[in-house]
């Protein structure tokens, strides 16, 4: 997918329905580790890649036809801010909460 507006660690997805909310404007709304970009949903990258420093962030989403919900997305991005991945998925934070149940039920599972 290509970067929002050109700003590293961002993106739209190739219909443009949906980006990365770099405004600033939902609460917490982090930057991405070493960019000024705005958009993380936490203070950190949920994880990086420590052979090639890719990192993969949890990031607030616009939905630019509206409907009144606050999308979220998980996003991977490589050392220098680049989308990796060619298709998206947005969630709500009932489903946040649910993909954070079933993992950490994975992860129970897998002591």
């Amino acid at each position: 997918m290509p970067k929002y507006q050109g700003q590293p660690f961002s993106c739209v997805n190739p219909r443009g329905r949906f980006h990365t909310d770099t405004s600033g404007q939902r609460n917490p709304s982090y930057p991405h580790g070493h960019s000024p970009t705005l958009g993380s949903a936490l203070p950190a990258a949920l994880w990086v890649d420590p052979n090639d420093q890719g990192s993969l962030w949890l990031e607030h989403v616009i939905d630019t036809h509206g409907g009144g919900w606050e999308p979220f997305w998980f996003m991977w991005y490589d050392k220098h801010g680049n989308p990796r991945l060619t298709m998206s998925g947005t969630f709500d934070l009932a489903a946040l909460s649910a993909i954070s149940a079933s993992l950490a039920g994975f992860v129970k599972g897998h002591d």
